[in-house]
């Protein structure tokens, strides 16, 4: 049984967590920004980070 491929996301989350990660504030709020322009809402809630198409 081969594994099933996970679905490709519409956007690459590593600058918005890696932004995070080094307290980057500017490039954080950046990356989101960019989403939000692509329609892509991030939503932070209860320590979890989730996205959905706006």
């Amino acid at each position: 049984m081969s594994p099933t491929p996970l679905p490709s996301l519409p956007f690459d989350p590593v600058a918005l967590c890696a932004a995070r990660a080094n307290k980057d504030w500017a490039a954080a709020d950046a990356a989101r920004d960019a989403l939000t322009a692509k329609g892509i809402i991030v939503e932070d809630k209860n320590g979890v980070t989730s996205w959905r198409k706006g």
